[in-house]
């Protein structure tokens, strides 16, 4: 949207065409009366004939390491030079089964959080074959394993997930951060948050209660709990639950591999999904958080601090809208920066048709700022697939989400990695589910288009030319065009260089100059403000950047 000017309207005089001027009132005017028949507007520089289109990915390869396939959940994965790293959670090994487990059976139906889980770690030259990093820090069996931490390191605490990422503020032994789902009981949680002066989440205190905890008989515990659905806390801790509850808790380390549990919970909130990192434009750290709204609907929320070890509430920033269909909520989000930015906020959005199949498509919403967000037009930009999803078809026919942030893949390609099933989001854990996890790729600059499907213009906003020529990223169709002319400040072409002038570029062309019969050295006007009017025909144009000519 920056790249375009709006446009306004000129009035002119009919007889005269003389353009009246802006504001001017009855001391320019007189006793003079004007009807609308006496003036003419004209378009001055309003673009037309183009709208702002999402571009979907493309289906990259699957993660190729043993058992990650089926069990990437909670990822997260970064680029360090030429190596891939990927946290991912597994469930904790039987012969390490630690306290955590024992409230997480799905036996009893209740399995939320996971809390019996262990974060392993792998890398990879390419993003696809990976290899685990085996170290002797937790044996099982006698034998080296690729987990890092975990339930088996806070097996009160246990572990559900979590969020790594790179601190660049921060000193070598705290460089890399992890936010991370752990268990505190509703009565615990009340007990400590008094003693602290904090005050816990009502809908974490009531998120994770094993099933028969919330049906005792006696009267003001129920009453409690009625308290807690109304977002209210109740007063007396005892009369809470002792058992199941959760709050994310924080670790840090120096190197990603030996973790440091922080000895208190950092944000009395609970969410099984969140996707922190550390924002340097703002010099504060921030999660972009699942969370409940109004009537139960999950959104989007945000919560900032410039302390890891004490986060705010979370505040919704991306929820359901008015236009949404009626069944929708905003399940998972994997915000990501895109690669070599730090202020173009991507955020991949699982739109969880939770009334009506209870399958999901994943959307892309942006934000220049973190706070203001808005979604890109043009549907999801990784669908369901299109067969219907049951028992027996294959992993990505039912329900999708995000898993890792967006990375640069290889030099042509940007991708994330995304998960499913076959089967919809709530269908019965049988032996029937198959998950699968793979990579979604884009092309390099090539997420957001602004796309002409027949004929478009518009005008750029005021442009500082670095370099000495100008380089797009443009796609059209064979019958179609782009052509630029340059602009002086009251608009007009410049001499030799109008759209009678430009050379058209056909076809796809991630990096294309703009010449003008033959030149697109524009010396004289490096580093000067330039104005460029676009023509399109069928086309698509995703960037526009100076370059050496």
């Amino acid at each position: 949207m920056g790249l375009i000017f709006p446009g306004i309207v000129v009035w002119e005089d009919r007889g005269t065409t003389a353009p009246h001027p802006l504001h001017a009132g009855p001391e320019f005017y007189g006793e003079r009366r004007l009807a609308k028949e006496d003036i003419v507007g004209r378009h001055f520089r309003s673009p037309y004939g183009i709208r702002l289109v999402a571009e979907p990915a493309s289906p990259g390869p699957p993660l190729q390491v043993d058992d990650i396939q089926s069990h990437l959940m909670g990822g997260s994965l970064l680029r360090d030079g030429d190596t891939f790293r990927l946290w991912y959670t597994m469930r904790e090994p039987k012969g390490l089964a630690s306290q955590a487990t024992r409230a997480t059976s799905s036996i009893r139906g209740y399995d939320l959080g996971h809390l019996g889980n262990v974060l392993c770690y792998a890398e990879s030259p390419d993003g696809v074959h990976w290899q685990k990093v085996l170290r002797d820090q937790f044996l099982d069996g006698g034998n080296p394993t690729n987990i890092v931490y975990g339930s088996i390191c806070e097996p009160e605490v246990g572990f559900g997930g979590g969020a790594v990422f790179v601190d660049p503020s921060a000193g070598a032994n705290e460089r890399y951060k992890m936010l991370f789902t752990g268990r505190m009981s509703p009565r615990r949680q009340l007990q400590l948050a008094q003693q602290l002066g904090k005050e816990p989440d009502p809908m974490s205190l009531m998120t994770g209660t094993p099933p028969g905890v919330t049906t005792n008989p006696n009267p003001a515990y129920a009453q409690a709990f009625e308290l807690l659905a109304q977002g209210r806390l109740p007063t007396d801790p005892d009369l809470l639950p002792d058992e199941g509850g959760q709050l994310l808790y924080g670790a840090t380390s120096a190197d990603g591999l030996h973790w440091q549990t922080l000895p208190q919970p950092v944000m009395w909130f609970m969410s099984e999904f969140n996707n922190a990192f550390y924002d340097v434009e703002r010099q504060s750290y921030v999660s972009y958080i699942r969370l409940w709204h109004v009537q139960q609907r999950r959104t989007i929320g945000k919560a900032e601090t410039r302390d890891f070890a004490n986060w705010p509430f979370p505040k919704a920033v991306l929820m359901p809208g008015l236009d949404d269909p009626l069944e929708t909520d905003y399940y998972t989000n994997a915000h990501s920066l895109y690669p070599g930015t730090t202020d173009v906020h991507l955020f991949f959005v699982a739109k969880y048709r939770r009334g009506s199949d209870d399958c999901s498509d994943i959307h892309l919403a942006v934000s220049l700022d973190g706070d203001l967000l808005q979604w890109v037009p043009g549907g999801p930009v990784i669908a369901q697939e299109p067969w219907s999803w049951g028992p027996d078809a294959p992993p990505g026919a039912g329900f999708i989400i995000p898993l890792t942030q967006l990375v640069q893949f290889d030099e042509q390609h940007v991708g994330l990695v995304y998960g499913g099933s076959n089967v919809a989001h709530k269908w019965p854990r049988t032996a029937q589910l198959q998950h699968f996890s793979r990579w979604a790729l884009w092309e390099n600059e090539r997420m957001i288009a602004l796309q002409a499907v027949e004929r478009g213009e518009f005008v750029s906003a005021g442009l500082l030319l670095q370099g000495r020529a100008i380089a797009v990223n443009v796609k059209t169709e064979m019958t179609g065009s782009l052509r630029a002319e340059l602009l002086d400040e009251q608009g007009e072409p410049v001499v030799g260089f109008g759209r009678d002038d430009a050379d058209p570029i056909i076809g796809d062309h991630p990096h294309a100059r703009l010449t003008w019969r033959g030149q697109g050295d524009l010396f004289a006007y490096q580093g000067k403000k330039i104005y460029l009017r676009f023509h399109l025909e069928q086309a698509k144009l995703y960037s526009v950047r100076g370059c050496t000519a």
